[in-house]
């Protein structure tokens, strides 16, 4: 008979450690952790050196005009040097033809040259020579009217020589249309004191008879004089009277 097992022993008291075995390899990489916490900012760093100038933006678009006052207007410059000649311009066409020529006939010149004379008031200058051509008048020295013989526009001029002492002296013309007698207008200047009075002016004769002479409406008689101070005149009054005509002076 065989023997039977018995029950095993208590375990007996563990020994000293044994001596490290050597390392075992590297077991495979865990699973990445949780991400930690961000950590604190760092010091700034040194300011880095100035990068090079950047290329010239384009051009931005014109702003709307200003409202601002228009400005005074400078001063004028200087004028410039003149221009060259221009050459000459094309001659140009002939005109038309012009009216018949105007021509002078028929004169007539009365004068007071023989001696002073004093004139009244509303009395006409005596006349003492004469000297004429033509047709257009009728006159005898001495004499104070002068008539005329054909119609037309006459030009008419006289010069009065007033004696130093002389005041203010108004003078007219006095016409004689068909045997009414009144004073032409215009009248003679007035406000002279001596010295000389002259007028002229243009006398339309529309209608025969008509006569004429050179009437003193001063307020009081007035001399005419042959002398200027010291000085001797050739005549103290005249009167020039030209007929205007178309045609040739016959």
């Amino acid at each position: 008979m065989g023997k039977l097992p018995c029950p095993p022993g208590p375990p007996g008291p563990q020994g000293p450690q044994g001596p490290q075995g050597p390392q075992g390899a590297q077991g495979s990489q865990g699973p990445q952790g949780i991400r930690g916490t961000t950590g604190a900012t760092g010091a700034p760093g040194t300011v880095g050196a100035t990068g090079a100038t950047g290329a010239t933006g384009a051009t931005g678009a014109t702003g709307a005009p200003g409202a601002g006052a228009i400005g005074a207007t400078g001063a004028t410059g200087v004028p410039g040097a003149a221009g060259a000649i221009g050459s000459t311009g094309v001659t140009g066409a002939t005109g038309v033809t012009g009216p018949t020529a105007i021509f002078l006939s028929s004169v007539l010149d009365v004068s007071v040259r023989l001696a002073d004379q004093v004139v009244a008031q509303n009395t006409p200058i005596v006349f003492d020579t004469t000297g004429s051509f033509g047709t257009a008048y009728s006159f005898t020295a001495p004499g104070s009217t002068i008539s005329f013989l054909e119609t037309g526009v006459y030009t008419i001029a006289y010069s009065l020589n007033l004696a130093s002492e002389s005041a203010p002296s108004v003078w007219a013309l006095q016409i004689g249309v068909q045997g009414v007698t009144g004073i032409a207008s215009p009248v003679g200047e007035a406000g002279n004191v001596g010295g000389n009075v002259a007028w002229s002016g243009t006398l339309p004769v529309p209608v025969l008879p008509f006569t004429l002479s050179v009437l003193n409406i001063s307020a009081g008689s007035r001399t005419l004089t042959r002398t200027a101070g010291n000085t001797d005149l050739s005549f103290a009054a005249e009167l020039f009277i030209t007929k205007v005509a178309e045609g040739i002076s016959t």
